[in-house]
């Protein structure tokens, strides 16, 4: 709930769930844009009152707190676990198409929303994805769900072609 990326999320938790590695495209450095429903719609609700301002302009929608594939990982192996040592990462070849839930390239999955805020004085976003992961609804929807239970398919995670499995921790 509250996104259209639920499945994106849940990749995430479902591996560490499961105490499975993720298996993410080059150093897991890579931007990503993940953004509350709250957000989008007051991005959108920016435009009000500026319509001649907004008129034929084209606006990214998203957020401005981007954070890399490795801290979604890290957040993701908190969330479940506020002991953990850090997330199991394996490491995919870039642009390698597995399951891995974003583009597999190495600028990432991110878009940017300069524009919004200097044309329509648009704040920015209030949430972000790791609070919404470690400690937040997100998470707790996810158990609530069950959907840390049963059986996943990893068998299109393309871990035999990983390298590099290790524990990424953050600083």
């Amino acid at each position: 709930p509250y996104t259209n990326k639920r499945d994106y999320l849940d990749w995430f938790l479902n591996r560490v769930a499961r105490n499975i590695p993720m298996a993410v495209p080059g150093d897991a450095q890579q931007p990503v844009s993940l953004t509350h429903c709250e957000d989008v719609a007051a991005l959108l609700a920016s435009v009000i009152g500026q319509e001649a301002t907004a008129a034929n302009q084209i606006f990214n929608c998203g957020t401005d707190k981007l954070f890399s594939y490795a801290e979604i990982c890290q957040a993701a192996a908190k969330a479940l676990n506020p002991d953990s040592l850090g997330a199991l990462v394996a490491t995919l070849p870039p642009d390698t198409k597995s399951t891995f839930p974003f583009r597999p390239n190495a600028e990432g999955f991110a878009v940017s929303v300069r524009k919004a805020k200097d044309v329509l004085d648009w704040p920015g976003a209030k949430h972000n994805v790791i609070d919404d992961l470690v400690g937040g609804f997100y998470t707790q929807d996810f158990l609530n769900l069950g959907l840390d239970q049963g059986d996943l398919d990893t068998s299109k995670d393309l871990l035999a072609q990983s390298y590099n499995l290790d524990y990424l921790t953050s600083a």
